[in-house]
């Protein structure tokens, strides 16, 4: 019988040198550049801006900063509000033409952009848009417009919206978030999200410049299907602000006003609260004079912290929040015109226009963390060979995987760890150590992940190959078989189809269904009886999303179960 042991053991990272890379100007030469937004996965830096002529521009660049042409495109032309967000494997671009929000969408990192439907808005001016991606749950949107403007004699007032752009690309969820009273207004609106609830910040001034605006920052939560009642950040004069749910807090920055002697200036702020409370407390002052031509962007990494990067005198500011209290102010460069930033694991990646300061090329610079410890790590077996599996780190600076290994022959006196070989694939077979051999001891392996400035991962968990116990993968006759049994799916994880093996010591009627997370059956791969022997299915989720599926094998005598096993299987798309 296979018999693979796994033996859970942290082992610290010897890497060192965590910290921001030099600054790195980019050959994006926008000298028109009005707005900007930043995405960031493991196809690297995407960007998507708008010039002052209107035209919606996608850029892509890698960790270090080397743009790849192939990539870069106009999507539309007489646009505004650019919004870039998705997931590992998944980018959507969104924007407003006229009275529709409009946007595309990439599966391959921007080398291919597919259209998503437009969505209607009112005729109106528009002073805001934002846009945020939850896996599962697909696109969260909100945007504002002035509606009841007709000029001279109505002016109106602002008004947000939401609407969810679902997984499967269907406008759903529509909501007035400004509809609580009959003079509930607002604009400049942004939007979070943590677990089963949305978050939504506005402005409840009636300004279309930011930068002169001043009126009361408000909230509004989404709890499942439910709005709840609207909450005041800070009533005594603020500009737009911006809403973060973070790792243990949902937190918001906004800009309060500061007249004396009849001018102003405005100072950055933040405050917090827990994602189901009513209030909002502990205001803390983070710069006492800041632009606020754009608003403060937020991104959240691995290790539980916030960041956010923002317009200081000349430059972009940055500071971090660990849950309890800020970091110092840090400048990340000079310039300092539509600063963003993004975040992958414990890495940060930030973009900002010097404005003329020397030069119009679009600047970068990463904070390099040690990548994460790859996750998933497990073992099977290959033509006799013992093999290992993991997830992929998602890093766009990851250089390949180390794999180590140890022979324990004396468990007094184990061998030392060597490391074997590198990958850049998920996977790895051990040519070198044969199963079976009649040899004692145990095989035992496990990885790390290194970036491409050798910063390491922490190891994995090791897993151990006994060399007498481990089943071959094939018999000469059904004679051999001992027990029932189901193996390891192989590929796993997989795209598109993964093979299942199982054994019979007798005849038996067989059911091999498969699960989604919920517990839901989304397919059944077996009902038949069955002779006692080695069988081999195919698992074809070519029309499946990734994720993480169950299949169980039952095998059944009449009514009574002979054998029931539960495996975890991983599609990666």
């Amino acid at each position: 019988m296979k018999k693979i042991i796994f033996l859970v053991v942290l082992f610290c990272s010897l890497s060192f040198g965590q910290g921001w890379n030099s600054v790195v100007s980019t050959t994006i030469n926008e000298s028109n550049l009005e707005k900007m937004d930043l995405f960031t996965n493991k196809d690297g830096n995407h960007v998507l801006l708008k010039r002052y002529n209107g035209n919606i521009v996608y850029y892509n660049f890698n960790s270090s900063g080397t743009v790849d042409n192939n990539k870069t495109v106009t999507l539309e032309t007489n646009g505004d509000f650019p919004n870039i967000v998705g997931s590992n494997d998944r980018v959507y671009a969104l924007y407003k033409i006229g009275n529709y929000i409009k946007g595309k969408y990439s599966t391959n990192g921007g080398s291919s952009w597919a259209n998503i439907p437009d969505r209607s808005i009112n005729p109106y001016p528009v002073n805001g848009v934002d846009a945020v991606y939850e896996i599962n749950r697909g696109v969260h949107l909100v945007w504002a417009t002035k509606d009841g403007w007709n000029p001279p004699f109505n002016e109106g007032y602002y008004e947000t919206y939401y609407y969810r752009l679902s997984p499967t690309h269907s406008w759903v969820d529509f909501k007035n978030v400004t509809d609580y009273t009959t003079d509930e207004i607002g604009g400049f609106p942004t939007v979070s999200f943590s677990s089963n609830r949305v978050h939504v910040s506005y402005n409840d001034s009636n300004s279309d410049d930011p930068e002169t605006s001043a009126g009361i920052s408000k909230t509004r939560d989404k709890y499942v299907s439910t709005w709840q009642t609207p909450q005041t950040v800070f009533s005594n004069g603020s500009s737009r602000e911006r809403v973060q749910a973070g790792s243990s807090k949902l937190l918001d920055f906004y800009y309060k006003i500061i007249v004396d002697l009849g001018q102003y200036h405005y100072e950055l702020f933040s405050a917090e609260r827990t994602f189901s409370g009513t209030s909002w407390t502990n205001h803390q002052q983070l710069n006492d004079y800041v632009g606020v031509s754009n608003l403060v962007n937020s991104a959240n990494t691995t290790d539980g912290k916030t960041h956010i990067v923002y317009e200081i005198t000349g430059g972009v500011g940055y500071r971090n929040y660990n849950g309890a209290s800020w970091s110092s102010e840090f400048t990340v460069g000079t310039g300092y015109e539509a600063p963003q930033i993004s975040s992958v694991s414990n890495d940060l990646f930030v973009v900002w226009s010097p404005n003329n300061y020397p030069n119009n090329y679009i600047n970068y610079r990463q904070y390099d963390a040690n990548p994460l410890t790859p996750a998933n790590f497990a073992g099977t077996t290959y033509n006799n060979h013992p093999k290992v599996i993991w997830i992929a780190n998602s890093e766009p600076d990851l250089n390949h995987y180390e794999i180590w290994r140890q022979f324990v022959i004396d468990i007094k006196n184990p061998g030392s760890w060597t490391l074997i070989a590198t990958s850049t694939q998920t996977n790895f077979v051990d040519n070198d150590v044969v199963i079976g051999n009649g040899s004692a001891g145990d095989v035992i392996y496990k990885i790390r992940a290194k970036d491409i400035n050798n910063h390491l991962s922490g190891y994995t968990n090791t897993i151990s190959f006994d060399f007498q116990d481990l089943q071959k993968q094939a018999y000469s006759s059904s004679d051999e078989i001992k027990d029932f049994s189901i193996s390891q799916n192989y590929p796993n994880p997989f795209n598109p189809s993964t093979k299942i093996t199982y054994a019979l010591p007798e005849d038996a009627i067989v059911q091999i269904k498969i699960y989604d997370m919920l517990g839901t059956e989304v397919a059944e791969l077996v009902n038949d009886t069955k002779p006692a022997g080695y069988y081999e299915t195919t698992f074809d989720a070519s029309n499946f999303s990734s994720g993480v599926y169950i299949y169980r094998i039952t095998a059944l005598r009449e009514d009574r179960i002979l054998f029931s096993q539960s495996k975890q299987m991983i599609m990666l798309k």
